[in-house]
């Protein structure tokens, strides 16, 4: 019984591999005002203003869940007051889309402040973007092929003039083409979350490096950053050769049992 046991229980053992790599897994952005390397991109039409301008605009971070057992499943949840207010909606401020750089993470750097806050930093062709969630031309939501060619091919952030706020941030827009993959995104005025569910198609991001930005409206605050990509899972056998290899252990157990 004992030899049974310790051969179940190195089974067990190489189970684990695949179960570390088939439970979705989060990885964050943070863009907590009291971060060192806050993304404080864009560029002010006024001076003295660091991560966030005004009150109740604070975005905080992004957290980037993936699902592992089934690759092209995408969550990212934005948190912060600023979607606390009630004004945050389709009809009056609608959500920013989430732009998705499938290379990585590119942004201009600058000490301006002490830290790497990417302060100088606008959203341009030469990082990489290239796709987008967003809503096609039909109305439905989805992942999208982004060209950032130029500025025209997405909305920037703006305000009404006499507001300060940071320009040179993509805000919404710029897919092209038909959807790669289903989106759908969820505001949560109690939670103060903006989630956005999105498909990625034939695309497997799960284990490479991708760079996220999201921006309001008027980039009040911006969250960019990356998001480092899982290592590789270990080579391990084939499910079903390590359950044949369970039950020879359990049977050369048993069988030497029986001779003893």
């Amino acid at each position: 019984m004992r030899k049974i046991t310790y051969c179940m229980i190195m089974f067990g053992f190489l189970l684990i591999p695949l179960a570390a790599y088939s439970a979705p897994v989060t990885g964050t952005i943070d863009d907590s005002s009291s971060g060192a390397y806050t993304y404080w991109g864009g560029t002010v039409n006024s001076t003295g203003y660091g991560d966030v301008i005004g009150n109740g605009f604070d975005v905080s971070k992004m957290e980037v869940t993936r699902d592992v057992s089934d690759p092209k499943n995408w969550t990212v949840k934005l948190f912060g007051d600023y979607f606390k207010s009630g004004n945050v909606n389709e009809a009056n401020w609608p959500p920013g889309h989430l732009y998705i750089d499938s290379t990585g993470w590119s942004a201009t750097t600058d000490n301006t402040f002490g830290y790497e806050h990417y302060s100088t930093d606008t959203f341009s062709s030469g990082e990489g973007w290239d796709y987008v969630v967003t809503q096609g031309l039909e109305g439905g939501w989805g992942l999208y092929s982004l060209i950032t060619d130029n500025a025209s091919n997405y909305q920037e952030t703006n305000a009404s003039s006499g507001y300060v706020y940071r320009n040179h941030q993509a805000w919404r827009g710029g897919g092209s083409g038909d959807a790669i993959g289903d989106a759908s995104y969820t505001l949560d005025a109690t939670l103060g979350t903006l989630t956005f569910t999105f498909n990625t198609g034939v695309n497997n991001w799960v284990y490479q490096d991708l760079g996220f930005h999201w921006a309001m409206k008027c980039g009040n605050d911006v969250v960019e950053g990356v998001l480092p990509g899982l290592a590789p899972p270990p080579e391990v056998p084939e499910p079903s050769t390590l359950l044949l290899l369970g039950i020879g252990l359990a049977g050369v157990a048993t069988y030497k049992k029986i001779r003893d």
